[in-house]
């Protein structure tokens, strides 16, 4: 089994609302290129996959290879949001089979010059649960998460471990399936300059994102406060294991 990276480009529906089809244009340009960069930066080679308007499907050898690329694609955008400029997404991690093509295309018999696009079973699944949850958020299928992907991604806090992805209390996961959240906000050097730095963003992106001086609306504020609250969360446990460092080895 290889693994699958899905994502999708959140508020695009609103983008095309305005008319302005250059902005649009412009959403899936920069899209295409946060793409290309974070697979340069994490020195990735994909199996397969690509990217269709504001959507990005690609495959990975190994689950440790696409969740180190979704966590430093989602970190990126939590970053480079400004007051007048953001980008989100959502996005799902889960296996996929190595027997079926992920996208194959035939022309029909009764049209020479039209062609049938059909998608695998576990893209096709990828696109539907992708539409099931809030957020700009990562999910991971629970089957992923194994002692490997833990070791991975484990980020120290003195004598303990803690691992970036479990499953929250206060957000929602789709019906269908086992999955976690990616904890990507957490940093890997667990300082409270990083934390705070994280805090003070979150903080930032709710007061824009409910301005419509700063671009702002109502479906994206939504969105952001559902990053709020995997944040807080995330926040917590950081705290709780940071507190409890000396009394022993055992990972959070």
């Amino acid at each position: 089994m290889s693994t699958l990276f899905y994502a999708d480009v959140l508020g695009m529906k609103a983008r095309w609302r305005t008319g302005d089809i250059e902005a649009v244009k412009t959403t899936y340009r920069a899209f295409e290129q946060m793409i290309g960069e974070t697979l340069a930066a994490e020195r990735c080679e994909p199996i397969t996959g690509g990217i269709q308007s504001d959507a990005a499907a690609i495959v990975f050898e190994d689950a440790i290879d696409a969740v180190r690329f979704a966590r430093t694609l989602f970190m990126r955008t939590f970053y480079d949001a400004r007051r007048q400029s953001r980008l989100w997404f959502r996005g799902l991690v889960c296996p996929c089979s190595d027997e079926e093509e992920l996208i194959s295309e035939r022309p029909l018999e009764r049209g020479p010059r039209l062609y049938a696009r059909h998608f695998a079973d576990d893209l096709l699944q990828a696109v539907n649960i992708e539409q099931q949850f809030r957020g700009p958020r990562v999910l991971l299928a629970r089957s992923l998460v194994d002692s490997h992907l833990k070791n991975a991604l484990a980020i120290h806090v003195g004598r303990r471990k803690i691992w970036p992805m479990r499953q929250l209390d206060h957000v929602s996961y789709p019906a269908a399936g086992d999955w976690w959240d990616l904890l990507y906000l957490l940093p890997p050097e667990m300082t409270d300059e990083e934390l705070s730095s994280r805090d003070a963003q979150i903080d930032r992106l709710l007061r824009w994102t409910i301005s419509e001086k700063h671009g702002g609306s109502r479906e994206e504020f939504e969105q952001i406060a559902v990053l709020a609250v995997v944040w807080a969360e995330s926040f917590a446990i950081a705290r709780h294991v940071a507190s409890t460092a000396r009394s022993g080895p055992r990972p959070s």
